[in-house]
């Protein structure tokens, strides 16, 4: 079992940093403010999210990176979950 985070404990400890910049990344290309997201947001889930919020929010994740995304990253994203997983990755190397 994972261990959570005392200030959202759905998040697992090691992902809150990962799960913060998500958020607020994803708060950006949304154009809402970082407490309306949460681990269900997601492309059918959230009328804000639309193709242009993808396109915003694929270049929030490249800036903050540092490079840019392959095409299958850039249609994989679907939720916050997969932002995380891309997050983490970067990470890695």
């Amino acid at each position: 079992m994972n261990e959570t985070n005392s200030d959202n404990p759905n998040v697992p400890i090691d992902c809150n940093v990962h799960y913060n910049t998500a958020s607020c990344l994803l708060a950006i290309a949304l154009q809402v403010e970082p407490d309306q997201i949460d681990l269900d947001t997601a492309i059918g889930h959230s009328e804000r999210w639309d193709s242009l919020a993808h396109m915003r929010l694929v270049l929030a994740l490249e800036e903050h990176m540092g490079k840019p995304l392959e095409p299958v990253q850039m249609l994989g994203i679907e939720s916050i979950s997969n932002v995380i997983e891309i997050l983490s990755h970067a990470d890695k190397g």
